[in-house]
């Protein structure tokens, strides 16, 4: 397994006077969950795998969590789960949690950051990670025709190498013989589709300008593979023993 590097720290930089309105209890608890959020440590959990927008800070999560269900609950459901925050922090409390969204690609990331991995599982699906790259290595240096079954309009973000590149990528993950291994490289694969384009992010569509050297789509994969490995350590470390999967709808 490998560092999970960098962090960013949320609500970092606000700043202002705080005002509240309504229930006193309630904003009493919104007001300790936005101040937590401002002075938590870096989240070492599955929160951070797979950008998701507007989401929920854990600690807001975590906090609200405590507050409202003091005592222990003996489910939590979030009818809007986005990418799993809720699903997560409820699950460190050692509740059982059902997801549901709309979404489909809010699944697929809450599906992923909440499962529950022993080592022997964990270590499969690195070493799944590892032959997929090393694969899509070959890909790159043998220059194997790889085509992306995208439409012009998509086309056109993309430098022609690295689409080609994130092609092969995706043909190697779908080859992957394990079912489970293959989704969680997927959302793997998919945490990665803006950072290769010209895109500024997921969430604004202005075009910047990013040189990627050929085989660096394939570093990153790997890297990010190996981090969501100990992000499911960590997680499995956090909740309770015999705690089960949570159960997610969409």
């Amino acid at each position: 397994m490998t560092d999970m590097g960098k962090h960013k720290r949320s609500l970092s930089s606000v700043d202002g006077e705080v005002s509240l309105r309504g229930d006193p209890a309630y904003g009493f608890v919104l007001r300790r969950a936005l101040e937590s959020a401002a002075e938590a440590p870096d989240d070492r959990l599955t929160h951070g795998f797979h950008v998701y927008p507007a989401r929920m800070h854990p600690a807001i999560a975590r906090v609200v969590l405590e507050e409202l269900f003091e005592g222990g609950a003996a489910d939590v459901l979030d009818p809007f789960c986005g990418g799993g925050t809720v699903v997560v922090e409820a699950m460190r409390a050692g509740w059982g949690a059902l997801g549901t969204d709309l979404n489909p690609l809010a699944i697929r990331v809450a599906r992923v950051r909440s499962e529950l991995r022993k080592q022997g599982a964990r270590d499969r699906f690195v070493g799944a990670v590892e032959r997929v790259g090393r694969a899509s290595t070959q890909r790159v240096q043998t220059r194997v025709d790889s085509r992306a079954e995208i439409g012009p309009e998509h086309r056109a973000k993309y430098e022609i190498h690295v689409l080609k590149e994130l092609a092969g990528l995706l043909a190697e993950i779908r080859r992957s013989a394990s079912k489970a291994d293959r989704a969680a490289m997927e959302m793997v694969f998919s945490s990665l589709v803006i950072k290769c384009s010209k895109q500024r992010s997921d969430t604004n569509q202005d075009e910047v300008s990013r040189t990627l050297r050929k085989g660096l789509v394939t570093e990153m994969f790997v890297r990010k593979g190996r981090e969501l490995g100990s992000r499911w350590a960590a997680l499995d470390r956090a909740v309770p023993r015999g705690a089960e999967a949570p159960r997610r709808r969409g």
